[in-house]
């Protein structure tokens, strides 16, 4: 494992708003974390650690997925977003509808603010607790 994938692995994280990665293939695994420290730990399985630098992660009020599924930011095909970035929202609100199985949940906003960034494209699959938009 060298430094070059571990930073590609990195970017990845960062890109795709991934709070956690693991991979273990047999011969080596790898896990890393991003959060408010300053610091990525990657352990390998010969008990070598890598520790990277990366920029310090500032708090963020997130929305996230309250189950696993596809991500909808629309009623439907050609519809209007239920919302875009810079909008106020209040608490009732429909954020967004997550698929399972068949059922259209619609996710609402648990307190009033302002969609700051959505961190997930639509028709994207979404996995438990995983960050769906970014709110002040």
């Amino acid at each position: 494992m060298d430094i070059k994938l571990l930073e590609d692995l990195s970017s990845l994280m960062n890109r795709e708003g991934l709070n956690k990665l693991k991979i273990d293939d047999g011969n080596f695994s790898v896990h890393l974390e991003r959060g408010n420290s300053n610091y990525i730990e990657s352990s390998i399985s010969n008990e070598k650690t890598i520790t990277m630098k990366e920029e310090v992660v500032e708090q963020r009020n997130t929305i996230n997925a309250p189950l696993v599924g596809t991500f909808y930011q629309s009623a439907g095909s050609g519809a209007k977003p239920y919302v875009e970035i810079n909008q106020s929202i209040k608490k009732g609100d429909v954020l967004c509808i997550i698929e399972a199985m068949k059922v259209m949940n619609e996710i609402v906003a648990q307190e009033d603010g302002v969609i700051k960034d959505i961190l997930v494209k639509d028709e994207m699959i979404v996995e438990f607790d995983q960050p769906l938009f970014v709110i002040e």
